[in-house]
């Protein structure tokens, strides 16, 4: 299930609309690949082809890009050791995993506290 959130800085007023997880249609390989840049396709399809169970790792998660700093989620795949995220769809820059405790995310343009509410539950 995925669920879409907005998050906001309590310093600098930032706002990040988020949509993370992923909904029924991961539950085929062909859709999941559909996520992706075209440049990325491969390598996903490489990734997937071996695993036995829908989503085959496959989720938005949420994300810093390393290049612009901007708080993003990203389709990515994530089995055991093997991990891959798409790039930054602003700058194209490497992304990193946030940690998806909340109280452990500071806002990456001021450092400040943010918050995050649950808008919309999609699948």
């Amino acid at each position: 299930m995925g669920v879409n959130y907005i998050m906001r800085c309590h310093g600098c007023k930032a706002i990040w609309d988020l949509n993370l997880g992923y909904g029924l249609m991961a539950g085929e390989r062909k859709n999941i690949i559909k996520c992706f840049r075209a440049q990325s396709k491969a390598r996903v399809k490489s990734m997937i082809e071996e695993a036995t169970v829908p989503p085959y790792g496959f989720a938005y998660r949420m994300c810093r890009c390393d290049e612009c700093g901007e708080i993003l989620s990203v389709p990515s795949i994530v089995l055991g050791d093997k991990k891959f995220l798409e790039s930054c769809p602003s700058c194209h820059g490497q992304v990193v995993l946030l940690d998806e405790d909340i109280n452990k995310i500071s806002c990456p343009k001021c450092k400040g506290k943010v918050t995050i509410e649950t808008t919309s539950i999609w699948d």
